[in-house]
């Protein structure tokens, strides 16, 4: 018999949520705060007023409006109407997870702000043509890696501290690059007119 969506991702949160250990959850506790990546942000911010000299206001209205319409949209729009519990509210699964410093966070997970939030941005990075997905510019390409790799490994440690589904971070995730493509497409119209 075949197992169900719902089987299937209960099934990978516990095995990613299971494979833990000390130095893990130090790290993964690390990624997953907000305030552990503000020197990338900082770097970004330097690598971009480097790049595009008198744009870079354009690049933080662009950033900021991605934030917010992500954060706006799985916080106050889907979480509130979907309301399905996180795996460690959950009555059946919150036995089997184990929390790092008992820390589980609001009572709904679906879907994560922060895959939506990270993968937003990095969206928004490729999309404004902060960062390329080519060679042919080197920098911008090493930018456009890093924020993928941001993206991944910030929306993986939600997984690991059984805060998410994968349902949750993969929904957060195309919620945030839907948004960062958008605001992305429509800094790049101002900054390089007309979208060249």
């Amino acid at each position: 018999m075949l197992a169900t969506p719902e089987q299937l991702d209960h099934s990978l949160l516990l095995a990613i949520n299971g494979a833990h250990s000390p130095l893990m959850d130090v790290c993964m506790t690390w990624i997953s705060r907000k305030t552990s990546w503000i020197p990338l942000y900082v770097l970004i911010g330097i690598y971009a007023t480097w790049k595009l000299r008198i744009n870079i206001i354009w690049i933080l209205l662009g950033a900021a409006a991605t934030i917010v319409i992500t954060d706006m949209v799985s916080t106050q729009l889907i979480k509130d109407t979907v309301q399905r519990y996180r795996p460690c509210h959950n009555l059946l699964l919150k036995d089997s997870i184990h929390l790092v410093n008992g820390k589980c966070g609001g009572m709904y997970g679906f879907v994560s702000s922060h895959a939506a939030n990270t993968a937003g941005l990095a969206a928004f990075i490729i999309a404004s043509r902060l960062g390329r997905l080519t060679l042919r510019d080197t920098p911008a390409f090493i930018l456009a890696c890093v924020m993928m790799i941001y993206a991944t490994i910030n929306s993986y440690s939600r997984i690991y501290l059984g805060v998410h589904y994968p349902s949750d971070v993969i929904a957060g995730a195309m919620l945030g690059i839907l948004a960062g493509i958008l605001t992305g497409w429509a800094v790049r119209r101002v900054i390089f007119r007309k979208g060249k």
